[in-house]
């Protein structure tokens, strides 16, 4: 397996802020760092989620305004009523 150490970095997981390690890779360094995104998800050194709680609360919102053209338009409610089930529901 090849590991490419210029795209390769580590980050430790603590408590404490000023921890720092120095890893090497076949002569070079890996870069440490505090923050980044794994997955599609926000990962810190200090376990801290807050940030993704927020940037997935933004994310909804965002969505959320999209829709709002769809829910507020009256063909899609008469064709609800016609159906006799609601195909869009909004629980806010």
């Amino acid at each position: 397996m090849y590991i490419n150490a210029q795209k390769s970095k580590i980050m430790v997981v603590s408590r404490h802020d000023n921890i720092s390690v120095q890893v090497d890779h076949e002569g070079e360094s890996l870069e440490q760092v505090h923050d980044f995104k794994f997955l599609r998800s926000n990962k810190s050194a200090d376990g801290d989620c807050t940030k993704e709680i927020k940037r997935r609360i933004a994310m909804a919102r965002q969505k959320a305004v999209v829709l709002t053209s769809i829910w507020k338009d009256r063909n899609i409610q008469e064709a609800q009523l016609l159906l006799g089930q609601p195909t869009v529901r909004c629980y806010f």
